[in-house]
Parts: structure tokens; sequence; C-alpha cells
């Protein structure tokens, strides 16, 4: 805890860099270590059997500290997401977030009101680094928790709402302005074509039938009648 209020205490000041080493190590403290995997070690002699059991035993040991630690780990993660966040890093800000609703949902379990309020913290996040898919889940699973917990058109519920529609919003106006984009390139597409269709069609026309100079302004009357007197 006091890691915690000393990063506080960076942050305060301003110097958001300097609290993020602090938070790190803060949450390496408390942040339970992913367990081993099955059959790891196995073939190994004695001596080494042993260190093994003794490195389970300091695996098993955070897992036995209870619900205050796995809070401690969830309110770390959290502050160092917040304070990358300050700093503009919204990919690490999201997955130190990330982190601590993983640390949340396996303490207090996945329904759990406070899990839905993280829900809509991390949503929100998404939302401001333009990930709306991830978003638009996010925010779906806080408006499930808050309707069975919750009553009826509760403001919980209400605010949940709201935030998906502007995140549908947000979707949709991204797919109109592709939309748009597309129907200019069509509309362009056509113009080069009128144009290039019709240059083609008078180049036909020079091929197989190109004006002379003699024969211009001259009707086909006249022209008879000159064929007629050189005849004669």
């Amino acid at each position: 805890m006091s890691l915690h209020v000393a990063a506080a205490i960076h942050c305060g000041l301003g110097r958001h860099a300097d609290a993020i080493p602090v938070l790190e190590r803060a949450v390496a403290v408390v942040t339970p270590p992913a367990p081993a995997a099955k059959g790891e070690g196995e073939g190994e002699d004695g001596a080494a059997a042993a260190g093994g059991d003794d490195q389970q035993q300091q695996h098993a040991e955070p897992d036995q500290r209870g619900e205050e630690w796995s809070l401690a780990a969830f309110s770390g993660w959290m502050q160092l997401g917040d304070t990358h966040a300050m700093l503009g890093r919204m990919d690490e800000s999201i997955a130190c977030y990330g982190k601590g609703l993983e640390i949340q949902m396996a303490a207090l379990g996945e329904r759990d009101p406070r899990v839905a309020e993280t829900c809509r913290y991390l949503t929100e996040a998404n939302v401001q680094a333009l990930q709306f898919d991830e978003a638009e889940k996010l925010c779906r699973e806080a408006l499930e928790i808050h309707r069975e917990h919750s009553a009826p058109a509760s403001l919980e519920e209400a605010s949940d709402r709201r935030l998906m529609a502007l995140i549908l919003d947000a979707k949709g106006s991204r797919i109109l302005g592709r939309l748009q984009k597309l129907h200019v390139l069509k509309l362009k597409n056509l113009e080069l074509f009128s144009m290039t269709s019709g240059s083609l069609q008078v180049n036909r026309k020079y091929r197989i039938a190109p004006s002379s100079p003699r024969l211009e302004g001259r009707s086909p009357k006249m022209l008879l009648l000159e064929l007629k007197q050189k005849s004669v």
C-alpha cells in the first residue's frame, strides 16, 4: 500500500513517468503468479523435486492471502492503467485495465455488480482508443450484470444503454463514412469511363470513315453533279 501512496504522490506532482516503475513493483508484489503447467519438472532428481515443491508452496501462498490481496492487486493494476492513460499510452492502459478486470472477476465472481462497473470503465477506455467492437462487447456484459442485480429501468441500466447508443452511433458513422468514400470513388470511375468510352467512339468513326478536306461543306447533290460532269 505504501508503494501505491508513493505513486499517487508522483502523479500529484505531475511526474507520471516516475510513478510507472513504482506501480509496476507494487502490482508485482501482490499479483498471484500464473500456475505451473502440469507435468513440468518430471524426471528430475529428488533435490529438484523438493525445490519444485517449495516453489508450489510459494505459488499457493498468494492464493491463500484472501480477497484483500486480490483487491489490492486490482487497485494497483487500475491505478497503473490510469497512469498510462495520463501519458497517452492507451494500449498499455487498456492492457492494465484488462488485467485488473481478470483479478477482480477471479476474486468476486463474474456476475458481481462491481465487475459491471469495471466493465463499464474499460468500455469507456476502449471508446477513447476507437476500439468500438471490444467496447460494445464489454458494454453488453455490464448491461447484463446490471439487469441481473438492479431493478428494471434502473439508473445503471439507463447509463449502460446510453453508452451503448454512443458506441453503435460511432460504429455506424464509421460505416457511413466508408460508404460515402466508396460512392465518391464509384462516381469518379463512372465519369472516367464515360469520358473514355466517348473518345473510343470518336476514334472508331475516324478510322472507319475519315473526313476529307475536299468533301467538307459539300452536299450530296453537288457531289453527284461533279461526278456527272467528269464522266461527260
